[in-house]
C-alpha cells in the first residue's frame, strides 16, 4: 500500500496535470470545479497532515463524481485529465484512510466550507461557465427544476446527505482496516 505522503504527491500531480491541460485549453476557471480542488485538498491534507483538508477533498469529490458521470453519459465532453482527477484523486484520498482516518464531524465542516466555496465561485468565475452549478440549472434539468432556487436547494441537500454518509462509511472502513492492539 502506498504511503500517505506518496498518495499526497500523486494527488497534487494529478491536480497539476489537469491544471496545465486546462490552461492549454484556455479554460482556467475549470480548476474551480470542486472535484479539481478536491485533488489539491487531498494532496495538502496528506502531505502536511491537515486532516480536514483530506476529509473535505474526499467529501467533495465523492459528491461531484456522480454528477460528472451523468454529464459524460449524457453527451458532455470527456477530458482525459478530468478522468485522472475524478478517479485518481478519489483513489488517493480513500487509499490513505486506514492511516489517516476521517475525523467525526468532517461532514458538517465540509458542508460549511462547500457553501463558502460556492460563494467564492460566484464571485470569481464567469456565469457562462456555471462552475459548481452556482449560476444556473444544468442544461436538460430545467423541466425538473423550474427555478434555480429549487435546483440549488436540491444540490445542497444532496451534498449534505452525501457528506454525512461518506463520513460514516469512511469511519466504518477505517475501523475495519485498523488493527486493534491490546
Amino acid at each position: 500500500m502506498p504511503s500517505p505522503r506518496a498518495l499526497g504527491w500523486t494527488s497534487l500531480a494529478i491536480w497539476a496535470i489537469h491544471g496545465v491541460h486546462s490552461l492549454l485549453r484556455h479554460e482556467p476557471f475549470n480548476m474551480f470545479w470542486a472535484c479539481n480542488v478536491s485533488c489539491l485538498l487531498i494532496g495538502i491534507g496528506l502531505l502536511w497532515e491537515v486532516p480536514l483538508a483530506h476529509a473535505v477533498g474526499i467529501l467533495w469529490i465523492t459528491t461531484g463524481l456522480p454528477f460528472w458521470l451523468v454529464d459524460i453519459a449524457t453527451g458532455g465532453e470527456f477530458i482525459w485529465t478530468s478522468c485522472l482527477t475524478h478517479v485518481g484523486g478519489l483513489a488517493a484520498g480513500v487509499l490513505a484512510l486506514p492511516e489517516r482516518p476521517m475525523a467525526k464531524g468532517s461532514w458538517w465542516r465540509g458542508f460549511l466550507l462547500w457553501v463558502s466555496f460556492q460563494l467564492v465561485c460566484r464571485a470569481l468565475t464567469p456565469e457562462k461557465d456555471n462552475v459548481n452549478l452556482v449560476w444556473a440549472v444544468w442544461p436538460g434539468w430545467e423541466g425538473v427544476f423550474p427555478t434555480f432556487a429549487r435546483y440549488h436547494a436540491f444540490l445542497l441537500t444532496i451534498s449534505l446527505s452525501t457528506f454525512f454518509l461518506t463520513e460514516k462509511a469512511s469511519i466504518a472502513y477505517g475501523a475495519r482496516r485498523t488493527p486493534v492492539t491490546a
